[in-house]
């Protein structure tokens, strides 16, 4: 058992070894980042690379919603999910931002949700849904 935590130690400090960090676009996730971040940089390991996963796209394809809008079907309902979306892509946006701030010396990647599974096709989805 000595032997094999003196061997993961050696593999830690070694200067090859890249260490990266998988997050979310949440504030949350920001504060568990950031502390992972600082203690591993008290134990002098430092992070390589971040990568932020479910990213919501920026620009949807509203087409259809438009359509309804322009119909007056649920515009009302459609219009405030757009807000929503919108208002979901600026706490993002903040969020990345401060992300970006704290980790300034590594690479980034950036993963957005499938594009059949995003935010807005959600919440759309969630409004259509019938009542429990």
């Amino acid at each position: 058992l000595l032997a094999r935590t003196r061997a993961m130690d050696s593999l830690i400090k070694d200067a090859k070894t890249r260490f990266i960090l998988v997050s979310r676009p949440t504030t949350a996730s920001l504060d568990d980042s950031v502390h992972l971040k600082n203690e591993l940089q008290k134990r002098g390991i430092n992070i390589y690379q971040t990568i932020v996963n479910a990213l919501v796209k920026e620009k949807p394809n509203i087409v259809k919603e438009k359509q309804l809008i322009d119909q007056g079907e649920n515009s009302d309902a459609i219009l405030k999910l757009l807000a929503r979306y919108e208002a979901e892509i600026a706490r993002q946006n903040t969020v990345l931002t401060k992300f970006e701030n704290v980790f300034k010396n590594c690479r980034y990647l950036y993963k957005n949700v499938p594009s059949d599974n995003n935010f807005f096709n959600a919440l759309l989805t969630d409004y259509q849904r019938e009542p429990l």
